[in-house]
């Protein structure tokens, strides 16, 4: 008995030592546009990515910043704003997102540009549909 309470005093400074682990709770009070969150991702700088019901949204830890689909508007927009999926290359500073029903999106937020790749009839290269449910970066180098 006396060993295990030895024992236990030399490892409870180990465990009041660890580090606190803090949890915040982020909704739409706080900047994001929908609390429907249906994918997240974290970029090469850090920032997190949330791919929602309602547009996509960054948050580099202070405040959110919104994305929207935007009709004869000068900064880059995404093709749709309900979103099924987002992922960052793993080599390139490119964001792809997936819509639902708009396509495939590839923001690059090295140089804040958005390229739009759909479905073409007339392409048989291009996107076999337009429903984007799911990305995974591919495994060659």
């Amino acid at each position: 008995m006396r060993n295990v309470l030895f024992a236990l005093c030399l490892l409870l400074p180990l465990t009041t030592a660890a580090q606190p682990y803090i949890i915040k709770h982020l909704d739409m009070k706080q900047g994001l546009s929908n609390n429907h969150v249906v994918s997240i991702a974290q970029d090469k700088r850090g920032i997190l990515w949330f791919a929602t019901e309602e547009g996509l949204n960054n948050f580099n830890g202070i405040n959110f910043s919104a994305y929207y689909k935007e009709e004869n508007n000068q900064k880059p927009s995404i093709s749709g704003n309900e979103l099924n999926c987002v992922l960052d290359d793993p080599k390139d500073s490119i964001l792809w997102i997936g819509t639902q029903r708009d396509g495939l999106n590839a923001y690059n937020y090295a140089n804040n540009t958005i390229t739009v790749y759909k479905h073409d009839p007339n392409n048989p290269a291009s996107l076999i549909t337009n429903d984007i449910t799911q990305i995974i970066a591919a495994n060659d180098s």
